[in-house]
């Protein structure tokens, strides 16, 4: 008996860690998704910043050159640099979180694969008890038959 009450607890202990890693994978889904994201917006805030650049180096090299004009877009050239520099940060917080997900997706998956094999190692020994019991029967119904000739 006792042997089977601890394959029902591994049972549940399995059953949680199946939800855990679902959950896990999810969360690694979820975090790939935000870092590509990121990283595209990222991409996108370096094109802006090349666009201002190219902008500003385009108005210097014109013959009518005007301060005002060059001021302005020196301003956004550094607005540009600004938010790409935001977006490159966020970029690099979303691939740790990713990273940090994985990991945690990866401790799931051996902590369930753990818990399937103890599970494995109970199922055997809970067949195993049940196997005795009935030779223990057929024992004890051998003996009895014998001690009644």
């Amino acid at each position: 008996m006792r042997e089977a009450r601890r394959h029902r607890a591994l049972r549940a202990i399995l059953e949680i860690r199946e939800v855990e890693q679902v959950q896990a994978r999810g969360a690694l889904a979820d975090a790939e998704r935000a870092e590509r994201d990121a990283r595209d917006a990222a991409a996108r805030a370096d094109d802006a910043v090349a666009k201002a650049s190219r902008a500003w180096e385009d108005h210097l090299g014109q013959g009518n050159f005007s301060p005002e004009l060059a001021q302005a877009l020196a301003g956004q050239l550094r607005v540009q640099a600004g938010e790409s520099q935001t977006a490159a940060r966020r970029a690099a917080a979303a691939a740790s979180l990713r990273d940090e997900c994985e990991t945690g997706w990866r401790k799931s998956d051996m902590r369930q694969r753990q818990a399937e094999q103890s599970l494995a190692v109970s199922r055997r020994a809970l067949l195993h008890e049940r196997e005795e019991r009935v030779l223990e029967a057929v024992a004890d119904r051998t003996s009895f038959a014998w001690s009644r000739r």
